[in-house]
């Protein structure tokens, strides 16, 4: 029995493995499924808001070049069919198509105080998770501070996605039309074929190593908060492809809660991805201590 005993210690003492179960400790010990279950939460009540003010302002953009486009959230809605769970999808298409008939001053008004309170909220409920992620359990910054950051980060977040849904509906056939008529079509056909999801990307990663860098009272490096953000997106992404390949084999939750199983998915879905943006936080602080032990 010695020997298979050894074995088993030697694989638990080894870096990778002793790294998951920090990880893993984390997430039962400061108990990070209940705080994205407040996230997830706050993002639900932030979600109608936000896309009223960000399709509103895209809808603007594309009938002020393109007046002919039946709907313009269309790209947007394509997007969301093809890379969101199918309920998920079907519960944000009112909301969006709603927004698009708004005219752009009252969205830009009412709309955009509602998003920002909502945003900020949601934020705000994002640092309290990543401050416990980084093994702080009081936040040592006042109220006014802790504010003043969530609603900037709101700000340059919904900046991001807004950026980063312009530069995706510029790749669709909406920029392409756009750019025939502005003459430089076969420019636009390289630049969309080679850039678009690399810049994406890069805004993504930048986006969540500004929060993490600037959402919890934790500091360190910048290239500690990294990994953490290179994982958010991965898993972001993988999980969104995971939760649509299951809910289309097993009928989500409308097999079980019929006209309710949309806002339920919708639900299950934000709390998955809140869980996964507090991991991403894990994941830094428990990098940062691993990198730290080895260089000394």
């Amino acid at each position: 029995m010695t020997e298979p005993v050894n074995t088993l210690t030697k694989i638990r003492s080894t870096l990778p493995v002793r790294f998951v179960t920090d990880i893993i400790e984390i997430v039962i010990n400061r108990n990070l499924n209940g705080y994205a279950q407040m996230v997830a939460y706050h993002l639900l009540f932030a979600t109608a808001p936000l896309l009223i003010v960000i399709t509103a302002g895209a809808g603007a953009i594309t009938r002020a070049v393109n007046d002919d486009l039946e709907n313009p959230a269309l790209p947007v809605l394509n997007w969301m069919q093809e890379n969101f769970p199918a309920e998920v999808a079907d519960f944000l298409r009112g909301p969006i198509e709603s927004a698009i008939n708004q005219q752009a001053n009252w969205a830009f008004s009412i709309g955009s105080i509602l998003a920002l309170w909502g945003a900020r909220g949601a934020i705000a409920a994002i640092m309290r998770g990543l401050n416990v992620a980084y093994g702080i359990e009081k936040e040592p910054r006042n109220f006014i501070v802790t504010n003043l950051i969530a609603t900037a980060l709101a700000i340059l977040l919904v900046v991001l996605v807004a950026t980063s849904g312009i530069v995706y509906t510029l790749s669709t056939s909406f920029g392409a039309d756009l750019a025939e008529r502005l003459g430089f079509l076969d420019s636009f056909n390289r630049f969309a074929a080679i850039a678009t999801y690399p810049f994406m990307l890069l805004i993504a990663v930048g986006a969540f190593v500004v929060l993490n860098r600037y959402g919890p009272a934790w500091r360190g490096p910048v290239r500690a908060y990294i990994p953490g953000a290179i994982f958010t997106v991965l898993g972001l992404y993988i999980s969104t492809f995971a939760l649509s390949f299951w809910f289309s084999i097993s009928g989500g939750f409308s097999e079980a809660y019929g006209v309710f199983g949309s806002v339920l998915v919708f639900i299950f879905f934000l709390y998955v991805m809140a869980l996964i943006v507090l991991l991403g936080g894990a994941i830094n602080a428990t990098w940062h201590r691993f990198a730290q032990a080895q260089h000394d």
